[in-house]
């Protein structure tokens, strides 16, 4: 089933599955109502914004680049494999090491379910090479769950003290993650 989007553009299409369920494409496509444009202006103001200011100060595109490569999910998820081992090996606890390989390890999975459904192309803006579509933002999403998942089971071990400053160091980069793929334009 489709519905036709406005003169702005837009538009939706409605698939059923196998099972007769809609399927989640349409929460996905732009309607083309009003929300949606301002929401087109403050995603093009912000890229335009962000790429004047790369192209004059490529250092910066840089610096953002490599902050975002570091934090790069696909490096996370490698890293997590150390306490996933440590908690295997050393501390015997299965359930745990469970836990961070289904919630981290396999979140590639659902991002990748989530990007071929939505299929939105990256900003023709982008100041640096990006594969695959732009959302949800692998980075941003990837991140997100692993510090979700290792403050879940960092906190119930280390003393309370830590507790704040580490889920504010957490919500800290989650958020810089999300700033920094749209400082680079390779996000909406």
């Amino acid at each position: 089933v489709s519905f036709p989007g406005t003169p702005t553009g837009g538009g939706a299409t409605l698939k059923f599955g196998p099972t007769g369920t809609p399927s989640a494409q349409i929460l996905f496509n732009d309607t083309g109502t009003a929300a949606d444009t301002k929401l087109t202006a403050i995603d093009d103001g912000l890229l335009g914004y962000f790429h004047d200011i790369g192209v004059v100060h490529p250092s910066w595109v840089t610096a953002w680049n490599w902050f975002c490569t570091i934090f790069d999910p696909v490096t996370v998820r490698i890293l997590t494999f150390i306490p996933i081992v440590w908690l295997l090996l050393r501390r015997r606890q299965p359930r745990v090491a469970l836990f961070l390989l289904v919630s981290v390890e396999l979140s590639a999975v659902v991002t990748g379910i989530a990007k071929g459904l939505a299929n939105r192309p990256r900003p023709s803006t982008a100041l640096v090479y990006a594969p695959s579509t732009s959302f949800p933002s692998g980075h941003a999403l990837g991140i997100m769950v692993c510090v979700l998942a290792l403050l879940t089971v960092a906190l119930p071990v280390v003393a309370s003290r830590w507790h704040t400053p580490m889920k504010l160091l957490g919500a800290a980069i989650v958020l810089a993650i999300g700033i920094g793929r749209v400082v680079l334009n390779v996000h909406h």
